[in-house]
């Protein structure tokens, strides 16, 4: 008992001294010391307004410079730190090498420390294995956040075992565990392998429309990617679709308005697609403000056997309108399996289950069709 109670006195002692380190060597310490010496009475202390007279306009002064400390000015509206074109390693180093260089990180968050940040920030990777292009990217995207004084948490939201993956359903999954975590002005959904070439291109959201950063890749030669649907709507020549995926980012309002992203893509692709047509449904359209400087590497990787394209997307992009507000965020449902904190990201495992057999049936049946064929299937409820 002797022991343990030295052993919590010793802890204390070197947590006071922690704070006393501090407090020396950020120069509070000093400030402080010199607001007290100009207190002449409790009213001093409490009054607003500084007492009048020589003394009482270095108190002022004094207690001014003390609350600026404390309180730190909001960051600029273009970050000081910013250098514009950035370069990768062909090779990402390994994590604790990444640790070291980004220390200020802790849990997988950052604050600025001579400013506070204009927005806090979300970032939200779906992930299954891709341990390589992890590494990659959190060693190559760190270093510009930090530069762009974010507030920023970084969420991997791994699926367990070894079933069809669902990229859709783990956004909304990593959606809602963010927001339980914390409060965030801003939801960013990140592709593992998504690394940013200019840091120009800020993490920051539109409050008016969605923002998609991804628009420029070195797979699609630097263009903007539009494409036309094999289903068109009635009406319509063509159903044009843009892309809207790689990086995107909402704030929550957006999010919830368009019921996040739908859970019935299973398999590679889609999603984004049902995406574009889900903001377009509800009046927004992306915008990207900073054009060409938001230009992105994308890493290459091997395919899972169990994340093949199914031909059922063309027919669930072509209803997507018509499900909207009963599938996505409002019925998404998947099971915590694990939550682990990692000196660079926080990693949430989840169980997001299969597809159902009439789902299973329904995507059976499209292999089968021909093409154009896929538009006029009628999609079973409940999927």
């Amino acid at each position: 008992m002797l022991r343990r109670k030295v052993r919590i006195a010793l802890k204390r002692l070197a947590c006071v001294a922690l704070v006393c380190k501090f407090l020396l060597s950020s120069g509070i310490f000093d400030e402080v010391l010199s607001y007290l010496n100009n207190i002449h009475s409790a009213q001093d202390f409490i009054l607003d307004s500084p007492t009048e007279g020589r003394d009482g306009i270095a108190h002022g002064a004094s207690r001014k410079r003390l609350l600026e400390s404390l309180n730190p000015e909001t960051c600029a509206d273009v970050p000081k730190r910013l250098v514009g074109k950035v370069s990768h390693a062909k090779d990402p180093p390994d994590m604790r090498i990444t640790e070291l260089v980004n220390n200020e990180v802790t849990d997988g968050s950052y604050e600025p420390g001579d400013c506070k940040s204009r927005c806090r920030v979300a970032i939200i990777v779906p992930i299954r294995g891709r341990e390589k292009n992890l590494r990659h990217m959190l060693a190559h995207m760190h270093p510009i956040w930090q530069r762009q004084e974010l507030s920023y948490t970084v969420f991997t939201i791994t699926q367990a075992g070894t079933r069809t993956f669902n990229k859709a359903k783990l956004m909304n999954a990593g959606f809602k565990e963010a927001r339980s975590y914390g409060r965030y002005d801003c939801f960013v959904f990140h592709d593992v392998d998504a690394l940013l070439e200019d840091d120009r291109c800020l993490y920051w959201c539109d409050q008016q429309n969605p923002r998609h950063l991804c628009a420029y890749a070195d797979v699609f030669n630097y263009r903007e990617v539009w494409y036309f649907s094999a289903c068109r709507r009635p009406g319509e020549l063509f159903s044009q679709i843009k892309l809207f995926g790689g990086v995107t980012m909402f704030t929550e309002e957006q999010f919830r308005r368009v019921n996040g992203f739908s859970n019935y893509y299973w398999g590679w692709g889609g999603e984004d697609d049902d995406m574009y047509n889900r903001l377009r449904n509800k009046g927004y359209e992306p915008v990207n403000p900073y054009s060409r400087h938001c230009s992105y590497t994308l890493l290459q990787h091997p395919h899972e056997k169990t994340n093949a394209p199914t031909r059922a997307k063309e027919s669930l992009v072509y209803h997507s309108k018509s499900r909207q507000d009963k599938d996505g965020l409002s019925n998404v449902r998947y099971k915590v399996l694990s939550f682990k904190s990692n000196p660079l990201y926080i990693n949430i495992t989840v169980d997001v289950g299969k597809p159902s057999q009439r789902m299973q049936d329904f995507i059976d049946r499209s292999r089968n069709l021909w093409f154009f064929n896929q538009c006029i299937v009628r999609m079973p409820w409940n999927l």
